[in-house]
């Protein structure tokens, strides 16, 4: 014979879940404000906008300069860190015609975060997982 188990938390365990829940909430908003800014380079309201994190700081900021002096607009936003995501990162996203992730991993994480906390979708993505680091024209090859 089955027995239906159920549970139910009202009461002052109710309350401290509540409580335990608004607290987190609470630090979030904290850990929000005290985000490191994003860095960002090259073109205010790019056509091309890489987002990249961790090594790709470098070698992206040169792929900018290259497109940007074939007359691209292009530009650069890069986190500091991943959590939280920076306020600021959803708009900078939606200002650019286009946005290409270059990531040093296989799954594209980055990606998949963003679109977990904005729900911005970046199609394009340049993924390398190969334990060497990206170069301009690795970048500019896959364009």
């Amino acid at each position: 014979m089955e027995q239906e188990l159920k549970i139910t938390i009202g009461g002052e365990a109710g309350q401290g879940i509540e409580t335990i829940g608004y607290s987190l909430l609470k630090k979030l908003e904290g850990l929000q404000r005290e985000a490191e800014p994003l860095i960002i380079y090259g073109e205010e309201n790019p056509d091309l906008l890489f987002l990249g994190w961790e090594s790709t700081q470098g070698v992206l900021q040169e792929v900018v300069d290259i497109l940007n002096s074939q007359d691209k607009r292009a530009g650069l936003v890069h986190p500091n860190q991943v959590w939280p995501l920076a306020n600021n990162l959803y708009s900078l996203l939606a200002s650019a015609k286009k946005v290409v992730a270059i990531e040093n991993n296989a799954t594209g994480q980055l990606c998949r975060l963003v679109a977990q906390e904005t729900g911005t979708i970046i199609e394009q993505k340049i993924l390398k997982y190969d334990g060497w680091p990206f170069t301009p024209e690795y970048i500019l090859e896959r364009l």
